[in-house]
């Protein structure tokens, strides 16, 4: 099953950089897979105007025109 939940990007006031927060109701889920909050990708497809947050390793991304496709690494 998908989680799915509203969040909000908030931007910093002093700088260009914006934070992603994730509701509790996400990260408390046992399929939520960033509980070990280590370094992630984040792919932005303009195409498409969607944001997809990946783990840095495990995982590799390819980006078409026709969406995003993400593949897990054996």
């Amino acid at each position: 099953m998908v989680l799915r939940e509203e969040a909000k990007l908030v931007k910093s006031p002093n700088a260009y950089t914006q934070y992603l927060i994730i509701p509790s109701v996400i990260a408390r889920d046992s399929q939520y897979p960033f509980k070990d909050a280590g370094n992630v990708q984040i792919i932005v497809d303009p195409t498409h105007r969607a944001m997809v947050i990946v783990p840095t390793k495990g995982v590799s991304v390819d980006v078409t025109d026709r969406g995003i496709f993400i593949k897990l690494a054996k």
